[in-house]
């Protein structure tokens, strides 16, 4: 769906004589939040405050979706727009802040059944509004869009924050902080959002050079990338009061002194405080979303859209938190020990792994070559766990055409790791989808261990060979390799009785260990799977194939 909404102030401390109203176009793949978020955004307002959208059009009823309201269990600004049952003349009420109450008349003026992922836009904005008048023109005579205004008020020292806040390439939009945080101790959040920003702008650009030396010499004695930054801001808040409240002007001397003392305190760490709360949930909600998705049978280009547009948000996140820089270079952590330092508030290892199983299955072959490399560069890797990954870039090649390279990529594999399971396994099953069965054969002797040991290390590469053979037609070669298969699945299932399995309430799935048998299909005695719950991509297909589900029946689908 496709909806055309039309916007009307009627209620807020500082609302004009003079009419205000915005018509947005917005898809029904955005959420509340999107809307709020090109709301503010067509009005120039700051978003550090709560809202809610009333959709009986009744202020403050308890038919209403809260900002910062829990998504499982309560009404909150995620939902999806298509799931609220617009139609063309529905009306709702959005307010904005609860202390100066903005108030609008909302109203759908169209609502088209077509698809909802498009970026939102202001189609026509009619007359402005201050948020915030009194304190812009008579507390601090300072107007954002007027740097001079600043410098006459503050004295010659404003130029520190005055020219970098009229530099094009500085974005000051982000969101540094929770935005459910409450400002009721007297700080300021947009404030310090931009005095983050401009320390980030210095540590980019190297001037003054001693905040990028300070930069990496926090992280060697122990902080994480955004808390080195945070200190460095602190820094630049020191030189601002010095600046305002005694009408000093700049002293890049006084400065290094301030930054020099931050390099100087005692690492603590206790001191390295959850300062990310409010990311970790908007990403943690994205991906939430995104697992829904993977495992809608008709959700497979949605999900793809969701996860492109959390990626971005989750690597500067893992950049600035799981990221240092060292003289060695950038030391990076795995996915589990990311999970582990945030209590697994955000799931990453899963969403992680499917990652290229909702590419591929979207077609979104180009940019799942992209996004599948950042992923190998922006985190650790231990042992084979990369192997969906990589195996995840080889496929988007070879499905977008690009034959050469993928046989490249699945070779410079094998060289820098020879006879890789997981790599042959890929490797094999692009080239027997392309029909070059000769090559893949050849590739499968040539990595096939020794001896065929019947080790669960190789079970992958059998299962491809068992599959590879049965489709050539060679009975012998299939049967070989079979008969290795159940040979594995027969002694890991020796070691564990009946009573392993509980109550018998066992999923498909899981690393192979004694609270989560692998094969429960083969033991002789285990009772019937109840209540199972559903099956993610890296599970073992429940319909006995003994692939991952994202290869077998959940495959394009």
């Amino acid at each position: 769906m496709i909806y055309t909404i039309k916007s009307d102030l009627i209620g807020g401390m500082y609302k004009p004589e003079h009419e205000v109203t915005r018509t947005i176009r917005i898809g029904g793949s955005a959420t509340l939040d999107d809307l709020c978020e090109i709301m503010l955004r067509s009005l120039d307002f700051d978003r550090d405050h709560m809202y809610q959208f009333c959709m009986d059009n009744k202020p403050y009823s308890g038919n209403a979706y809260v900002s910062g309201a829990d998504r499982r269990g309560k009404a909150s600004t995620k939902e999806k727009l298509y799931k609220l049952g617009l139609k063309k003349g529905k009306q709702f009420l959005f307010t904005y802040d609860f202390g100066d109450d903005w108030t609008f008349q909302m109203e759908v003026l169209t609502a088209d059944n077509k698809s909802g992922n498009i970026r939102p836009e202001v189609l026509e904005s009619i007359g402005t509004v201050e948020q915030y008048p009194d304190w812009e023109e008579e507390e601090s005579g300072f107007s954002r869009k007027n740097g001079s205004e600043f410098a006459g008020h503050f004295g010659s020292g404003a130029d520190v924050m005055k020219g970098l806040l009229e530099e094009d390439e500085l974005d000051l939009s982000e969101e540094y902080f929770d935005d459910g945080a409450e400002d009721n101790d007297g700080s300021n959040p947009r404030l310090g959002r931009i005095v983050l920003r401009i320390t980030e702008h210095q540590i980019e650009t190297k001037k003054p050079a001693f905040v990028g030396e300070a930069y990496v010499a926090l992280q060697k004695k122990g902080y994480i990338r955004k808390l080195a930054k945070v200190k460095l801001a602190t820094a630049l808040i020191n030189e601002i009061f010095e600046i305002m409240k005694y009408n000093k002007p700049h002293s890049e001397e006084r400065y290094r002194s301030f930054v020099d003392e931050a390099v100087r305190e005692k690492y603590d760490e206790g001191s390295v405080i959850d300062i990310e709360t409010g990311r970790e949930h908007t990403i943690a909600d994205h991906l939430y979303d995104f697992e829904d998705l993977v495992m809608d049978e008709n959700g497979a280009d949605e999900a793809a859209v969701v996860f492109l547009k959390v990626w971005p948000m989750l690597k500067a996140y893992i950049d600035d938190n799981y990221t240092r820089e060292t003289e060695d270079g950038l030391q990076r952590c795995t996915i589990s020990e990311i999970d582990e330092r945030t209590e697994f508030r955000m799931e990453l290892f899963n969403s992680i792994m499917d990652a290229d199983m909702a590419l591929v299955n979207a077609g979104r072959y180009e940019e799942g070559v992209n996004v599948l490399k950042e992923i190998l560069e922006t985190f650790a890797w231990e042992g084979e766990e990369d192997a969906s990954v990589r195996g995840g870039i080889g496929e988007c090649l070879e499905r977008s055409g690009k034959k050469e390279e993928a046989d490249r990529w699945f070779e410079d594999w094998l060289s820098e790791r020879p006879k890789d399971p997981s790599c042959v396994n890929y490797y094999v099953m692009v080239l027997a989808d392309r029909g070059d069965l000769e090559k893949a054969e050849k590739v499968l002797k040539d990595c096939l261990p020794d001896g065929l040991p019947a080790e669960e290390r190789y079970e992958e590469i059998y299962m491809r060979a068992e599959e590879f053979y049965a489709a050539k037609g060679d009975g012998e070669e299939k049967e070989k390799f079979s008969a290795l298969r159940k040979k594995i699945e027969e002694s890991y299932l020796g070691e564990y009785r009946e009573e392993d399995f509980g109550d018998g309430e066992i999923r498909f799935g899981g690393i192979f260990d004694p609270e989560n048998p692998y094969y429960i299909r083969n033991l002789k005695h285990a009772p019937n799977v109840v209540n199972a719950a559903k099956i993610y991509p890296n599970d073992p297909c429940p319909c006995g194939s003994g692939k991952k589900y994202k290869k077998c029946c959940g495959k394009n689908k």
